[in-house]
């Protein structure tokens, strides 16, 4: 195999690149490797060449990692642990921000679910409180403080598991869909803005959420 300067440079700087961007989880390895069969198998052309840059074989983690984008180690770490039994776990920030973390997570419909259990519980608790202890002025305080608690510790309880829940239905429907073979980077992007983080959707989220307690105190 007798192989040209200009050759051997094209897959010095392919493998570079190649092997650059696993670090962002996009399979280079994987890449890499195909381009050695570019170089042995006499592919004369840089664009045929940086096609597997584009078209590239992907585990199937690497295709999750891409979902959760932010975390992406913790989750896939999450994710393992939900495969193999053990289904809860603590999410800290999940039961310190609430709602807003699952805004923030791109989970809507269940922030909103949670959000609606949220205040049926808040009426009962307060009504519970006010047969208590019905003139006792610090009642609000007391159930405003039960409320937090009890959603600290059951949103911190049930962020991880809802979470990697939808991780797995969005991901699955993504794989039935498409070959892992051969995955277009443009697809995984797609992907990416089905998962990831939303700092906007957290902002409105907890405005929102800030003017219903408002509102709640002026009309009650």
């Amino acid at each position: 195999m007798n192989k040209s300067k200009t050759e051997i440079f094209d897959l010095f700087i392919f493998g570079y690149l190649a092997v650059y961007s696993s670090a962002s989880g996009y399979g280079g390895k994987h890449a890499f490797l195909q381009c050695m069969k570019v170089y042995v198998f006499g592919h004369k052309t840089m664009n045929n060449k940086f096609q597997y840059l584009i078209f590239i074989k992907m585990d199937k983690i690497d295709l999750f990692r891409a979902f959760y984008t932010q975390s992406s180690k913790y989750y896939a770490d999450k994710l393992d642990k939900f495969d193999n039994g053990k289904k809860y776990s603590f999410n800290f920030w999940a039961g310190f921000l609430g709602i807003v973390w699952f805004c923030y997570r791109k989970m809507y419909l269940q922030g909103f679910i949670i959000f609606l259990v949220a205040v049926f519980i808040a009426i009962i608790t307060k009504l519970l409180i006010s047969l208590i202890n019905p003139n006792d002025l610090s009642n609000a305080l007391y159930n405003q403080f039960l409320n937090w608690i009890l959603s600290f510790v059951i949103l911190g309880f049930l962020g991880n598991v809802l979470y990697i829940k939808k991780s797995k239905k969005v991901v699955g429907e993504f794989i039935s869909k498409h070959d892992l073979e051969n995955i277009d980077n443009s697809k995984v992007n797609i992907l990416r803005e089905k998962g990831g983080t939303s700092v906007t959707a957290a902002i409105m989220c907890a405005g929102l959420f800030a003017l219903i307690q408002i509102l709640a105190k002026l009309y009650t």
